[in-house]
């Protein structure tokens, strides 16, 4: 867990101000979160295989390095990164 402590004149509007702020920022993740999961089911339906393991292809050098082959590993590698960010944005305290 990550707790924000807040230390101001003005400690009750600016916690507000923060809290408000995270609120928003993970409102952007987990669309960000939607619109890929979309994505990449698009693209496990195409190819008839689950991301994930299509990314341990990949790393492996199995897949090649065609555009859809890129795209999808984008994709992945952008999920992920949505879910870390997420998970330390929800994680956070304001105090």
């Amino acid at each position: 867990m990550t707790r924000l402590h807040i230390e101001s004149d003005q400690k009750e509007a600016v916690t507000s101000l923060v809290e408000s702020s995270l609120a928003m920022q993970r409102k952007v993740l987990e669309a960000g979160l939607r619109r890929t999961k979309a994505r990449l089911k698009a693209f496990e339906q195409e190819f008839a295989q689950l991301s994930q393991r299509f990314y341990r292809a990949y790393q492996a050098g199995t897949m090649g390095d065609g555009e859809k082959v890129m795209e999808w590993a984008g994709e992945w590698e952008t999920y992920q990164e949505l879910k870390r960010e997420l998970a330390l944005l929800k994680g956070t305290e304001v105090c």
